[in-house]
């Protein structure tokens, strides 16, 4: 298995024998690649307190907290945005070879439900790691945005700056295509 940014092995056969309880932490290194995988500007921080036991033959189960501070870029004005995730943990996890042939099966005594997440996993052991890192990437905001009342308020002008990176003459100001729409959905009328 080939290593992954924040790669945390646990072998199968050690958590058959006893549950384990553990908080996993990435190191500055871990957050920085991340954050290059994730393309933004930075992962502060990754935690996840977790317990990690096998609940039927070949069927394991990993619970608890995954925390984790990240930046990215607000897709209005590409200004820095800090969100904090807090998600709860819930994946079962199986090495059963004929797992993937049956499907999803209670044959073992669990109840299986669409609404689970299931991993198959070939080997003798599982990258949690990886897992909270996939888990992480589906927690952030996809499209992170200032608060409207934090946007600056052109009302519907755009400003092209010339070569100079300075506002030019008014008519380097352009109306944008839709911002009289309101106007007009409301009955006036610049026209009359």
């Amino acid at each position: 298995m080939s290593t992954t940014e924040f790669s945390r092995l646990f072998e199968l056969e050690r958590v058959r024998r006893k549950p384990i309880k553990d908080k996993l932490t990435a190191t500055q290194t871990e957050c920085a690649e991340l954050a290059n995988r994730f393309s933004i500007i930075s992962v502060e921080s990754i935690e996840a307190d977790i317990i990690f036991e096998e609940e039927a033959p070949h069927w394991f189960r990993l619970q608890g907290r995954l925390t984790a501070k990240v930046v990215q870029r607000c897709i209005r004005t590409l200004e820095p945005l800090s969100e904090s995730i807090d998600e709860p943990i819930d994946l079962r996890i199986t090495d059963d070879p004929e797992f993937k042939r049956r499907g999803q099966s209670d044959e073992d005594g669990l109840e299986l439900s669409s609404g689970d997440d299931y991993e198959y996993v070939g080997e003798d052991s599982v990258d949690v790691g990886e897992l909270l890192t996939q888990l992480l990437s589906t927690a952030m905001e996809p499209y992170p945005r200032k608060d409207e009342k934090d946007l600056p308020e052109f009302a519907g002008v755009e400003v092209v700056w010339n070569s100079d990176d300075k506002p030019s003459t008014d008519q380097d100001v352009r109306t944008l295509p839709f911002a009289g729409l309101a106007d007009l959905l409301a009955g006036k009328d610049d026209n009359s």
